[in-house]
């Protein structure tokens, strides 16, 4: 899991840097001291967390929200901050904001809330639903529209064990770029196994 820190205050940010870096599965990618900088890494590294703080130069932490949630795929938000009023929770949570702690009491739920993602991504993966009844070419490009919000599609390998009932079929999906692999497989729970990541499928639920 890769995570992008935005806080003006260095000693702030080398503390989270200790604390998320001694977790197992989680990566610290890049720091960001005001707002157009934190935008700016986001939309580059496209980190799966990005841990903001409110009152930046620049800026606000809870203007960028709206702006980093437009992103695809948009990362989980957490606001972190030293200005817990009521009222700005509230705004931080309309924007987008999926949590919202109080540096002084809270710092240490960073790491919770991390932890309890990673667990819930490795015990619950996620399947991708198509129509399984397509043609094998149709079925590719289904699979290939929709992991191309991860980026650029390369290859896409079906294994559909129609001859064997209680096998799950999956596709074998390469992105142009390995980072984006790395992205679509952890978006589905999973690591990325070589070039390649492993998604499971599903029967969609067709309307007619």
């Amino acid at each position: 899991m890769k995570i992008v820190i935005a806080d003006d205050s260095a000693l702030i940010r080398q503390r989270l840097t200790r604390l998320l870096n001694d977790l197992e599965g989680i990566e610290v990618v890049g720091e960001a001291d005001d707002v157009p900088v934190a935008k700016a890494l986001v939309e580059t590294l496209k980190p799966d967390v990005a841990i903001l703080d409110i009152l930046m130069p620049t800026g606000s932490g809870a203007d960028l929200v709206p702006e980093l949630k437009k992103i695809e795929p948009a990362p989980k938000i957490i606001m972190l901050t030293n200005h817990p009023y009521p009222e700005t929770r509230k705004k931080c949570i309309s924007r987008g904001a999926d949590y919202f702690f109080d540096k002084s009491t809270e710092f240490q739920k960073v790491a919770f809330v991390l932890r309890s993602m990673i667990k819930a991504a490795c015990e619950k993966p996620s399947m991708l639903s198509v129509d399984m009844s397509l043609p094998e070419k149709d079925l590719e490009r289904e699979v290939a529209n929709q992991c191309a919000a991860f980026g650029t599609v390369k290859q896409v390998n079906l294994h559909l064990c129609r001859g064997s009932p209680l096998a799950r079929p999956f596709a074998m999906v390469s992105m142009e770029v390995h980072e984006q692999t790395e992205r679509l497989a952890a978006a589905f729970g999973r690591h990325a196994l070589g070039s390649s990541a492993i998604i499971f499928l599903r029967q969609a639920n067709i309307s007619h």
